[in-house]
């Protein structure tokens, strides 16, 4: 999938640690606690702590849905790790595709700031 600017959004399903990507995408809790499993407690195992003691530190009030909040990538190889809230139901009605959508287009314009100061 591509966006604006010629950004690359690629899907995959494999080993975080193995992949050659300058950004990770992380839809985790909205409070931020990364050890709860699924692909949070992944990203974590292979970062370090450090990334946890970052979310604790820099971000402890709960995310908002489509919010992102930004981490170092720790040991990961990236240059970083974005964080989204979606949440899936609100008042009986699923908003989960538009918090995806609201967090995807947040990142691209997160993606685009760090590629510009890698310049």
């Amino acid at each position: 999938m591509t966006f604006g600017n010629d950004n690359l959004l690629i899907v995959k399903i494999g080993d975080l640690e193995q992949e050659n990507v300058d950004v990770i995408l992380n839809v985790t809790r909205e409070d931020l606690y990364l050890d709860c499993g699924g692909v949070s407690g992944a990203i974590l195992k292979a970062a370090g702590q450090v990334v946890q003691e970052q979310c604790n530190l820099f971000h402890p009030e709960l995310l908002k849905p489509g919010e992102i909040f930004v981490t170092l990538s720790g040991a990961l190889p990236t240059k970083a790790i974005f964080h989204g809230y979606c949440t899936e139901w609100d008042n009986g009605e699923c908003h989960r595709t538009v918090h995806e959508r609201n967090t995807i287009e947040n990142s691209e314009l997160l993606g685009d700031w760090i590629n510009q100061q890698a310049d």
